[in-house]
């Protein structure tokens, strides 16, 4: 099986080092450890990381929180949070962008090993889902006929362009 590729945004240089050792002790490639959201974003298209490491509390321009959403516009990606920031406001702006897991620091290698392993499975499930959305919806639309889609409420979930046609819409 391939060695996952992760990359770490840390501007604790102790902490990313100490990081970057548990990694590779836990079976991962470090693409990159970067300390700045800025960088993390210049870094994540050539790199092409499969998960995100990042700290919320940046130096720089840019937050952890800002980065990830950045970085989420231009690949699709697993992010997870590392912080030991158990602050409300904060949390709540962590949520808003969805992170694959949130770990507090100080955490443990299981830990921080169950918590990329969880993250990354989940990702690949969605983009298993996303690309059979895909399929599903280009199939739907190719047809002739106009088919509605509805829920169990009779809620209409999906029309093709034939359909949206004939409803006048």
């Amino acid at each position: 099986m391939e060695r996952q590729r992760i990359l770490v945004v840390e501007d604790e240089e102790t902490v990313a080092v100490y990081l970057g050792d548990i990694l590779r002790r836990l079976g991962f490639d470090i693409c990159a450890s970067v300390r700045s959201g800025t960088e993390a974003v210049a870094l994540t298209v050539p790199l092409a990381p499969d998960l995100v490491l990042m700290d919320v509390h940046l130096a720089g321009e840019l937050d952890g929180i800002q980065t990830a959403e950045k970085i989420r516009r231009l690949r699709s990606l697993p992010v997870v949070f590392l912080t030991a920031d158990t602050q409300e406001e904060t949390m709540r702006r962590a949520r808003g962008i969805t992170p694959d897991a949130y770990l507090l620091k100080p955490f443990d290698e299981r830990t921080l090993r169950i918590t990329l392993d969880l993250a990354l499975a989940r990702h690949q499930l969605e983009e298993r889902l996303a690309e059979r959305e895909r399929w599903l919806s280009a199939i739907l639309n190719s047809v002739d006929d106009g088919v509605v889609v509805t829920d169990a409420l009779g809620r209409v979930q999906f029309l093709n362009s034939r359909a949206e046609s004939i409803a006048g819409r």
